[in-house]
């Protein structure tokens, strides 16, 4: 029996059932976190906070010592998508705006960098009217990768990708497919490797696009407007002609044929060494487990384009998913609402050489939100 009440992590290997036990508070009591990063050395982490009735905050935890703090967000501002540097000693961030009614003006958005306490911030992108998201630095950590859209009816859309030179400041665009959404970003090798639902006039330069991404749309308005229903992966150089996926999956035998059983969701890439991981949706699961939504677990993609798997959470999604640049660990926050064994604001820490993981349980009491 493991106590990880006394102890901040709980060693396990994670080809066993990846159980947390300790007599504290239930799964469906405790506030998710989300929005994870990792820290170069695996130890640190900085994930997004949001309890009831209150802006969210950032909230960096020492799993080695167990400090954790809130960082430094002004009241008029809430901060989100936090990712570290390669080295390890700055975060990049967006900023949005809160208005006198407290409420978020998502459009009224920039991304700072600073340092992982919180000093030393700098605007690097500024406000445009335009939502920033998505954020990696370039494995010098000279450059940052960002994405930004325009407010659609139900969700941002019109996703392009660009890069800023964190010295001169000057933006510099690098695919402007105006992706429906997009999901994840990275650098790989010389190239660029992103996630998203693209417009389809991208890919064959013919179909025609509606001006919107409509999430509800049927099967026949799929068609009509050649949307793709599905995240895809590429892998291409600055300013692609075309856009082709760097793998792709069969679609279901079913009436919904535009919905496939697998599907890479997010990805990260570790910097250092290059290795991909994939927050992937799949149908490898206990058969016997009723289950009412996909799930997902993580893999790691081979260089033969070949999947290993890591996880065996069989979650219905990750609030929160990292690697370190060298790619020995990969941190997760899964959706645990649904099983009374696991907390919602664990950190699961794999190691992707052994198959070894911890588990960290940040003491949230501890901390002392603004009002």
């Amino acid at each position: 029996m493991f106590d990880r009440c006394k102890d901040f992590s709980t060693t396990m290997f994670i080809f066993i059932a990846l159980l947390v036990v300790c007599g504290c508070s239930s799964a469906r009591d405790a506030k998710p976190i989300s929005q994870l990063a990792i820290s170069p050395d695996g130890n640190e982490f900085v994930f997004r906070y949001q309890p009831e009735h209150r802006e969210s905050s950032l909230v960096r935890f020492n799993s080695s010592t167990g400090a954790i703090q809130i960082l430094p967000q002004p009241l008029d501002e809430v901060w989100s998508n936090p990712t570290y540097s390669v080295d390890g000693k700055w975060l990049a961030i967006g900023v949005y705006a809160v208005n006198t009614q407290h409420s978020v003006q998502y459009t009224d958005s920039r991304i700072d960098v600073m340092r992982t306490d919180g000093s030393g911030r700098r605007t690097v992108v500024p406000q445009d009217g335009l939502i920033k998201s998505i954020f990696r630095f370039s494995p010098d950590g000279k450059r940052l990768l960002f994405a930004e859209g325009s407010e659609g009816r139900l969700r941002p859309t019109g996703f392009t990708i660009h890069e800023v030179d964190l010295e001169t400041l000057g933006i510099s665009d690098v695919v402007m497919a105006n992706f429906y959404r997009l999901s994840s970003l990275a650098y790989f090798k010389r190239q660029f490797a992103y996630t998203g639902y693209a417009p389809l006039s991208y890919l064959d330069r013919q179909s025609p696009v509606p001006d919107k991404y409509i999430p509800t749309a049927n099967v026949d308005q799929k068609n009509q407007w050649a949307m793709q229903s599905n995240t895809m992966m590429y892998v291409t150089d600055a300013h692609p002609e075309k856009l082709a996926p760097y793998m792709s999956f069969d679609t279901r035998e079913s009436s919904w044929t535009w919905q496939q059983e697998k599907e890479i969701e997010g990805l990260r890439v570790a910097s250092k060494t290059n290795r991909m991981f994939a927050a992937m949706r799949h149908e490898d699961y206990p058969k016997d487990r009723d289950l009412r939504h996909y799930i997902r677990d993580i893999f790691e993609i081979n260089a033969d384009r070949t999947f290993r798997r890591l996880t065996f959470f069989n979650t219905v999604q990750f609030y929160g998913f990292d690697a370190t640049p060298d790619g020995r660990y990969v941190a997760v926050v899964p959706d645990n609402r649904d099983d009374p064994g696991r907390r919602a604001t664990a950190i699961y820490r794999i190691d992707s050489i052994n198959g070894e993981a911890k588990v960290f349980e940040p003491d949230l009491s501890k901390l002392s939100m603004p009002h």
